[in-house]
């Protein structure tokens, strides 16, 4: 179901008692590839990116390399183009096929039908050299070769199990199975009633235009039906769903209606249930069917029938053709043929399980419908907001080169939306730049009103407010404080500009250390895996994905505390979901795990491998993974072997790293997901080991194993607030008497003292005195280790 029919749906249950639970299931459309505006002759075949390739009638489509790549059949300019969804590149893989079908065997190879003046059925080698499966003229004789016939082959599909493929011959009324070796038989219709169902002697087929496999079954689009050919059963065949007459409705089996059906695939959803998408060509629209139940309905397109051309929740198509989906569903591709295009659908789910009243019905349930344009009013709020009160006081600002131009008068804080902080830009001082993004700079500054050191980022335009940006601002506003999180101070707005204002960190991020601090030594190492799982469970029990987890978005606080910073990649799920689905493919490649890199899927576990590499990172004293920055489109681009699991991070034999170190880090860059540790599991390790973090907010002991879906020591007590979880009771470093270990600052300040010892801030040179308010000890909160 779409947004915009989920919030319809709320606003009308809203008056009822309650609202039955239910799983609504809605896709949202981009175009992944082709320029739908060009149609002109010249225009319709060009290879290059994603972006700017060009199609003549691209019809079929196929998913290879674990979803890395799309092969698409581009009929009317009788090729086969190769989408590479990792270096978005389009190229031409062979040309002289007039290709309906696609199919790819165990060993990846690709095998492709041909209704050209011979038809026939082929297999294409890496060079794009055409190699005669069967076939080779009219007709529909079963045989060896050449001696089988085909009339109009069109879609096909892999029996992995049999190693054999099954093929739709439309005008030959029949579908038919092909070896690897090139023997033809018909194994359904050709001899019995063109709509009947029943065994092979009895049924037949009016139209099959393709057909898919999925659990020992073949799924056959039949003109305006969806069969089933049950391989187990001596190929009976049956109706899915679908009648004689043609229509448009969704519904239960037969009572569902279909116009022209084209594309068919196959996948079993997040339950485990069989659903086939199939592709209503002249009702120019996507469908759904549930395999089990049989009921069908319309995700994508317009349910009237209504052709065009339109991205979003309410897409638009113009015939469109061929279909492929991610073995979960996650990602459908669909050959738009009328526009010239491949459009991408991403899936979105929502589930309603509570009773929902008038009075419940309030904005907290609007916004799952409406999160990107409350974002989006949330910033202008605060522009329109800041921008009247900077212009109210300004006549009223003090003349200083290091003060930001502002309003004076007034420090005191403003709220607006609830809790989060409007500064006054008369509060800010500016003092040196700390680092330059595409989007905008971040300084050092001051809270003038009570000294605190923060860091302030400035959009470079008043117009260039990022998605990036928009997602961050919305992570800093919703996350629970913790110590191990990048701490949120608020927003002021200077000159239209809104500009957000987070905590300060001397030390700087990670990957400017390594050469400065020995943070490979185990017990120092394991310290910072600590308290990033720590930051990370808090992240997780949040219900928010990071998927921007590296050393470059670690910071490191002056008593050597480490805080996860950086959320422009962040996004928040639902509550019932465990990932998120990103549209495009801008992605930190060599730190994405790689189930990431193929389904653009990402949960929490592919954050745990961004920080395995991280952690890696480290333990190379800053190495580059994978040894490449830059990396040519052209060439094999090391992220499709990093998605295959071909290519994997290797911890160097003469790294000083330790066994526990080297077994953590590997555990968490395990190839599959499920054998990756969560957070929480990471901290039961190093409680193990001795490293794990025993907290006392308001004087409550808290274990890690206790509470485990609920670790949040964000509260301040009454008797102060919390600490820095630094402190360590024991001598758990064992090297701390200024040895070469010892770890120091630009300004000289030690870090890795004992427990007992005095903590002086650590200060950058030029960071004046008052950063001392932010580094101010509160009451004693520490951290226990275990006893070896």
């Amino acid at each position: 179901m779409r947004p915009a029919i989920l919030l319809a749906s709320l606003l009308s249950a809203s008056w009822s008692q309650e609202v039955v639970t239910e799983s609504l299931v809605g896709y949202e459309s981009v175009t992944l590839t082709g320029q739908p505006s060009l149609d002109t002759a010249e225009d319709a075949f060009q290879d290059g990116s994603l972006s700017s390739a060009t199609y003549a009638l691209p019809r079929e489509l196929m998913m290879a390399g674990n979803g890395s790549m799309l092969f698409i059949t581009d009929t009317d300019a009788l090729a086969i183009r190769k989408a590479d969804l990792l270096t978005e590149e389009v190229t031409t893989v062979a040309t002289g096929v007039n290709s309906w079908g696609l199919g790819q065997n165990e060993s990846g190879q690709i095998f492709a039908t041909d209704r050209g003046s011979t038809p026939r059925v082929v297999s294409i080698d890496d060079s794009g050299n055409i190699f005669v499966l069967a076939g080779g003229s009219a007709g529909c004789n079963d045989g060896a070769g050449s001696f089988a016939t085909f009339r109009s082959p069109g879609g096909m599909a892999f029996n992995p199990s049999e190693g054999d493929f099954y093929v739709a011959d439309t005008d030959c009324f029949r579908i038919r199975r092909i070896t690897q070796t090139g023997n033809v038989t018909t194994v359904a219709g050709g001899t019995g009633s063109f709509t009947a169902d029943g065994p092979p002697s009895v049924a037949g087929f009016r139209s099959p235009t393709d057909v898919a496999f999925g659990n020992n079954r073949l799924f056959v689009n039949d003109d305006n039906r969806v069969r089933i050919v049950d391989i187990t059963s001596g190929y009976v065949v049956t109706t899915l769903a679908g009648s004689r007459v043609n229509g448009r409705s969704d519904g239960i089996g037969t009572n569902a209606s279909f116009s022209e059906l084209d594309g068919i695939a196959y996948f079993e959803g997040q339950d485990g249930v069989g659903m086939v998408v199939t592709v209503d060509d002249t009702a120019h629209n996507v469908r759904l069917i549930n395999a089990e139940t049989a009921e069908v309905t319309t995700i994508a397109g317009s349910p009237e029938g209504l052709s065009g051309l339109q991205d979003g929740t309410s897409s638009l198509f113009n015939q469109p053709y061929g279909v492929d989906a991610t073995a979960d569903g996650g990602i459908i591709y669909v050959a738009d043929r009328g526009n010239a295009r491949v459009a991408m659908l991403t899936l979105t789910n929502v589930t309603i399980d509570e009773t929902v009243t008038e009075e419940q019905l309030d904005e907290t349930t609007l916004i799952v419908a409406i999160v990107v344009p409350l974002s989006i009013v949330l910033i202008i709020g605060f522009v329109v907001v800041g921008w009247c009160l900077y212009r109210s006081r300004r006549n009223k600002a003090r003349e200083s080169k290091e003060t930001i131009p502002s309003g004076g008068g007034s420090s005191a804080r403003a709220s607006i939306f609830g809790s989060v902080p409007l500064h006054d830009p008369s509060d800010i001082k500016i003092f040196e730049k700390l680092g330059e993004g595409n989007f905008g700079t971040t300084y050092r500054a001051k809270l003038i009103n009570n000294g605190t050191v923060v860091a302030l980022k400035i959009p470079k335009h008043a117009t260039a407010f990022s998605t990036d940006d928009v997602r961050e601002l919305n992570a800093l506003m919703g996350l629970h404080k913790h110590p191990n999180l990048l701490e949120f101070i608020g927003i002021v707005s200077i000159e239209g500009k809104v500009c957000v204002i987070t905590a300060f960190y001397a030390r700087g991020s990670l990957d400017k250390l390594h050469h400065k601090i020995d943070m490979v030594k185990e017990k120092r190492f394991l310290r910072i895996v600590r308290d990033v799982a720590s930051g990370l469970k808090a992240f997780h029990d949040q219900n928010m994905i990071h998927r921007d987890l590296a050393c470059r978005n670690l910071l490191m606080k002056s008593d050597g505390v480490v805080v996860i910073a950086d959320y422009g990649l962040t996004q928040k799920v639902e509550v019932d979901k465990d990932y998120y689905m990103q549209h495009t493919s801008t992605l930190p490649w060599a730190w994405t795990a790689p189930e990431s890199l193929r389904t653009r899927r990402f949960t929490t576990k592919s954050d745990i491998y961004s920080i395995g590499v991280a952690f890696w990172e480290i333990l190379t004293k800053g190495k580059y993974p994978h040894g490449k920055r830059n990396v040519s489109i052209l060439e094999n681009h090391p992220a499709r072997q990093i998605a295959t699991g071909e290519l994997k991070l290797e911890i160097p034999g003469d790294s000083k790293a330790s066994d526990a170190s080297r077994e953590l880090v590997y555990s968490c860059l395990s190839f599959e997901p499920a054998a990756r540790p969560s957070a929480y599991e990471l901290l039961r390790k190093l409680e193990e080991l001795g490293y794990a973090p025993t907290f006392y907010p308001g004087n409550v002991f808290l274990r890690v194993h206790e509470e485990a879906h609920k670790h949040d020591v964000s509260s301040p007590s009454a008797a102060g607030g919390y600490q820095d979880p630094i402190e360590v009771r024991g001598d758990v470093d064992g090297d701390v008497d200024g040895d070469e270990d010892t770890l120091r600052t630009d300004a000289g300040a030690t870090y890795g003292r004992r427990a007992n010892e005095k903590s002086e801030p650590d200060l950058r040179d030029g960071v004046e005195e008052e950063s001392k308010h932010m580094y101010a000890k509160h009451e004693t909160t520490q951290f226990r280790a275990k006893t070896a």
